[in-house]
């Protein structure tokens, strides 16, 4: 990098898990663990962990432990393609698909009872007999379940109310009177006890036909789960959970349409996975946690696509997408203990650098997410001292943190998943409850007793030196992802198509100027940075408009990274770098005064302000970057997903 004044340094990338910080052995997922079915021991070649697929997401799983069939996604840096896999009870094997014969593009949903197969993409049914054969070309499935090769149920997207059933010999639409809103969860236990949620109610199919309920008045959305059969059913709505003991519904508090993402039932008891990350097991003893999946693809908040599917169940047992590096993507739960599904070899975990600190004395600390903690911690945080080369273990985190800041060397603040908070004191970390179970995206101290976290839909808190005193409920459509600020009179907040400004009264909004923030909800903020009152820096994504006809509605919305610039009198926005004209989105931004300003984002983006312009700095990675501090020295510290970190050195 030419005429900039820094340098990378002589280990341009560092993965920071092996950068001399020593992980326990309980925390690395190991696959020299021996499978054991719970039917049946099987016994496996060697040569099986060859047929593990690498570097794919699954998206969906059914069948048996011996025989079960997954549809998955590789993505590129070009394009994602789906993936039909089938288990054998040793090993994943790629198979012949309704994608590879050119019939679809890609595939949504997949049932199976071990030996029949159903898949459904676009507008398509399949079903797998001889080869694949078209059962419909005109029933779109989001979702299957089923009792048996006769009785199999599907639910579409925008199907209001309605669901389609096959008999073992033709489809057939039922719809189901008396039930509000599209039915987002289909589940069950046998032919005469088939459920479903949607809307704002419950409904079962016995052999009389449809029963409904109406459990809430907070409903009409896709916020719904159920799981269960019989006598014991749990359904989760916008404002609660509410259980069926087979005579009448009663209302359980504590869980809500914030939390439970997924549900699922196995042999020993009803699952749910929340928005904490959290795959939650309930027993006659009541709830308990027995492993953590991050539900986020990307630390900043951006939800994944299909990222609610990472966990299922197959047979009795429940399996989950743990991410590890594609090398060992599914695990399952047996006798309580996580293992492997298939042979491979020991993986290191995959995990993301979220963020990044510096106290500008003597401490580099680094936020550090796991994508899956099924049996071991969700996160870590680490701390690099001046003049060392090692990074150490400061803490283990039993959530998934997301944003670290603080004033002092003996005053640092880390937030997480599940409102959850840490503070350090200068000699230890320790959890500090908030009392809240959103998820927070953002801190900042401003004093000792005044600092500020934000999180999803709104949530905002205020610590005041003894405990957190909650401002916003959490009720709002927005989400916050940023704080800065120069003192406790003046400090900002940014996220969800809004910035606002604390001035030590009350928050405002402030967005005067000439700045778009969004067209029609498109634009986010993601980090804030301030260097005085009248210089604060914010950056994130915008979508541009592209019109594509005559009419006011006929355009699209072209994502772009976007920078924003507080002059003291108004918001504008600047213009950027054109280095790499695919990332849509910056993810951090930090700086040391006004002339040295660093950003960093997708697809390996830096960008550096100088006072007058922004430019872009050579990168060594691809990597989506999410952090970046500058440590006492004036070198700059990056980080990013799957381990990476970069740091650049000032010229010397």
């Amino acid at each position: 990098m030419s005429g900039s004044g820094f340098a990378w340094a002589g280990v341009a990338v560092v993965v920071l898990a092996g950068a001399g910080c020593d992980r326990d052995a309980a925390a690395v997922m190991s696959a020299d663990v021996p499978v054991r079915s719970a039917e049946a021991a099987v016994s496996c070649p060697p040569a099986a962990a060859a047929g593990a697929p690498r570097d794919v997401m699954f998206k969906d799983v059914s069948g048996t432990f011996r025989s079960a069939w997954a549809i998955a996604e590789r993505r590129t840096d070009r394009d994602a393609r789906s993936l039909l896999l089938s288990w054998d009870g040793c090993a994943w094997h790629e198979e012949p698909s309704p994608v590879t014969a050119g019939w679809v593009k890609d595939l949504r949903a997949v049932w199976s009872d071990g030996k029949d197969v159903w898949v459904s993409g676009g507008q398509m049914l399949f079903r797998r007999l001889d080869g694949w054969q078209t059962v419909s070309a005109t029933t779109p499935a989001a979702a299957f379940w089923g009792s048996g090769p006769r009785d199999i149920w599907m639910r579409g997207d925008m199907a209001y109310g309605a669901v389609t059933h096959w008999n073992g010999a033709k489809l057939e639409s039922e719809r189901i009177e008396g039930m509000a809103g599209y039915v987002s969860d289909l589940w069950g236990s046998g032919p005469n006890d088939v459920w479903v949620a949607g809307g704002d109610s419950a409904a079962r199919r016995d052999a009389k036909g449809w029963q409904v309920w109406k459990l809430t008045e907070q409903g009409y959305g896709w916020g719904m789960h159920g799981a269960g059969g019989g006598r014991d059913v749990w359904v989760s709505t916008p404002d609660a959970f509410h259980h069926w003991d087979g005579r009448t519904w009663s209302r359980v508090d504590g869980f809500g349409w914030e939390s439970v993402w997924k549900m699922g039932t196995i042999g020993d008891g009803v699952y749910a996975w929340t928005s904490r990350g959290e795959l939650r097991l309930r027993t006659g003893s009541g709830w308990s946690v027995v492993g953590t999946l991050r539900p986020f693809m990307h630390p900043s908040g951006v939800h994944a696509s299909d990222g609610w599917r990472a966990f299922f169940t197959v047979g009795n047992e429940v399996w989950a997408d743990s991410g590890a590096d594609g090398v060992q993507g599914v695990m399952r739960r047996d006798a309580g203990k996580w293992i492997p599904v298939g042979a491979g070899t020991t993986a290191r975990r995959a995990e993301d650098v979220v963020a990044l600190w510096s106290d500008g004395r003597s401490t580099l600390w680094a936020a550090v997410s796991f994508r899956a903690g099924l049996s071991a911690p969700a996160g870590e945080i680490r701390r690099l001292d001046r003049g060392q080369t090692t990074w150490t273990r400061a803490a283990a985190l039993d959530q998934f943190p997301t944003a670290i800041h603080g004033r002092a060397p003996d005053d640092v603040w880390v937030v997480g998943f599940g409102g959850a908070t840490w503070h350090w004191d200068g000699k230890i970390w320790r959890s500090i409850p908030t009392g809240a179970h959103q998820n927070l995206y953002a801190v900042w101290t401003g004093a000792s007793d005044d600092v500020w976290a934000n999180g999803e839909r709104g949530v905002r808190f205020n610590w005041d030196g003894k405990a957190w005193r909650r401002w916003l409920q959490g009720n709002m459509s927005w989400q916050a992802s940023g704080f800065a600020g120069t003192g406790t009179r003046d400090v900002w907040s940014a996220g969800e198509n809004y910035i606002d400004h604390w001035d030590g009264r009350g928050w405002g909004v402030r967005q005067e100027g000439d700045v778009t923030l969004a067209h029609q909800g498109s634009g986010r903020l993601f980090s804030l940075f301030a260097v005085a009152p009248d210089d604060v820096w914010a950056v994130g994504t915008g979508g541009e408009i592209e019109r594509r006809g005559r009419h006011a509605g006929d355009i699209h919305i072209l994502p772009r990274p976007l920078i924003l610039h507080w002059t003291g009198r108004a918001w504008t926005q600047l213009s950027r770098p054109d280095a790499n004209p695919t990332a849509k989105v910056l993810r951090a931004v930090t700086g040391t005064s006004a002339t040295n300003v660093w950003a960093v984002g997708d697809e390996g983006t830096i960008l550096r302000w100088d006072g007058k312009r922004w430019s872009t700095v050579s990168s060594p990675t691809h990597e989506d970057l999410t952090a970046v501090a500058i440590d006492a020295d004036g070198s700059v510290w990056i980080g990013g997903n799957n381990g990476t970190l970069l740091r650049l050195d000032a010229d010397r």
